[in-house]
């Protein structure tokens, strides 16, 4: 069904063409009647409007100034213009603007009237089937160059950037990925529950991510890359994605999904992230087959690590990690131990230096920043702690790793057993 809007000043003219057309009958809607054209402008504010059949001399604004601003405003619809006797000179500039058609109102008969808005009609059908075709030519064209990007992405970061094609590294520049340093993380989603139960979570893992990029693209002016790799998923970001992630795991949380991922100390070049990813991946790899062996955990205890493992680098305490999951403290005291064979905080002590022990490997951050990094505000009593469990200070540590590494030596620094 075609809208129609019908401009004329003369009442007698408007009212016998509503009177001499079946509308409906022929496929059209008669959405309005008005005596010139500022009234019809009003009209298409609060309706579709397909097809225009104008008078050329009104009022008010009149039938030329009425295509014009049809014209500027872009508005979507054909024109049709009824004219007289005298108005040939009207009718050239009208068609000079774009209308479509013209009716000699003197002659006119209802055949000849419902004759030219069928022809108008199924022009502007073509014309709507055409741009149609057009747009979606344009999505698929877009659609498919986002999907080459981000293989393209996908395989320098996973494999190596090798030599790429030209076309390729144009893209690249085009989307500004060649030209800002980039923070790279690698995170897997696993069910609270287990792979062996029958609990389903109530969005998938793939829905999860993709729900939580459409929440942050609607927060954020630049959104970061998603990338999905076998059982991984790849975040590339211009800004650390830190405080993103602490949402996505409380996100992830609702929909029965638990969060585990690993994030680059400091943002780089996108061609040089391979060696980063595979670093990112083999100790997220670790943490992965951690999680799986602790999935006999209570859910409460589980629950309580994740939030530990997020948040190792802020004050914690058991009452603060007990709140958190909604039991007393002292129950939950005496099930961290049944579940994990240690006190809360001989765990929380031994995660943090183990991510302190990552830093002093991978970084050249000094101690004391690596202290404040890992949750020790007070760097004198974080050389103390780790030389209780490593038997040797950070610099020690740092030095001995170095050289191992030269000498192609793996060096495992005997951990002493926390007291319990």
């Amino acid at each position: 069904m075609w809208n129609v809007l019908l401009v004329e000043d003369e009442l007698l003219a408007r009212s016998g063409m509503k009177a001499i057309v079946d509308w409906e009958g022929n496929g059209f809607h008669l959405v309005a009647d008005v005596s010139h054209g500022q009234e019809a402008l009003e009209i298409f504010r609060r309706h579709r409007v397909d097809i225009v059949l104008t008078d050329i001399r009104m009022p008010v604004m009149d039938g030329l100034a009425l295509v014009q601003t049809i014209r500027k405003q872009e508005l979507p619809c054909e024109v049709i213009v009824l004219s007289s006797y005298d108005d040939f000179q009207y009718v050239r500039q009208a068609m000079q603007l774009g209308v479509r058609d013209y009716i000699h109102k003197p002659t006119m008969t209802p055949a000849e009237l419902v004759n030219t808005l069928k022809k108008v009609a199924e022009e502007l059908d073509k014309k709507r089937s055409i741009e149609k075709y057009q747009q979606l030519i344009t999505d698929v064209a877009g659609a498919s160059r986002e999907a080459l990007l981000n293989k393209a992405l996908k395989h320098i970061v996973t494999n190596g950037s090798a030599v790429l094609e030209p076309h390729i590294t144009r893209m690249l520049h085009n989307a500004g990925i060649m030209d800002e340093a980039l923070y790279l993380c690698v995170f897997r989603i696993l069910s609270h529950r287990g792979s062996g139960s029958e609990y389903t979570p109530f969005l998938s893992e793939e829905e999860t991510v993709h729900s939580f990029m459409r929440k942050h693209m609607e927060e954020t002016d630049r959104s970061p890359v998603f990338l999905k790799e076998k059982n991984e998923w790849l975040l590339l970001s211009p800004a650390c994605p830190a405080k993103t992630f602490h949402r996505f795991a409380q996100y992830a949380d609702r929909f029965g999904w638990q969060l585990l991922w690993e994030v680059a100390d400091q943002p780089g070049d996108v061609l040089q992230m391979h060696s980063v990813y595979e670093r990112l991946s083999r100790e997220l790899h670790e943490r992965w087959e951690a999680a799986q062996r602790n999935m006999r955990c209570h859910p409460l205890i589980l629950k309580a690590l994740s939030y530990m493992h997020e948040h190792y680098m802020a004050p914690l305490t058991l009452e603060k990690v007990s709140r958190y999951i909604h039991v007393n403290p002292s129950y939950f005291s005496r099930l961290f131990y049944k579940e994990t064979g240690k006190l809360f905080t001989d765990y929380l002590t031994s995660y943090r230096l183990e991510r302190a022990q990552q830093l002093l490997l991978r970084t050249d951050l000094p101690v004391y920043e690596i202290a404040g990094r890992v949750g020790y505000s007070n760097s004198k009593y974080f050389l103390k702690v780790f030389k209780k469990q490593f038997s040797m200070t950070p610099g020690e540590f740092r030095r001995n790793s170095a050289e191992a590494e030269v000498n192609n030596v793996h060096l495992c620094p005997q951990k002493k057993k926390p007291s319990e």
